[in-house]
């Protein structure tokens, strides 16, 4: 019985774990997204190209 609650609380803690990790990667991950709209936006924005009407959309 002992033996069986040590692999369920060793199961929970692997799984806790790997979910901090995917996690700390999905943050990273939508971090890097964020800098790239932003970065894409400020191009477009400052393009004198774009017509008022675009930057208002």
């Amino acid at each position: 019985m002992e033996e069986k609650l040590r692999t369920l609380a060793s199961a929970r803690n692997e799984r806790e774990r790997g979910r901090q990790h995917d996690q700390f990667t999905l943050d990273k991950a939508v971090h890097e997204g964020l800098v790239a709209i932003t970065a894409d936006f400020n191009a477009l924005w400052k393009d004198p190209d774009t017509p008022s009407r675009g930057r208002k959309r």
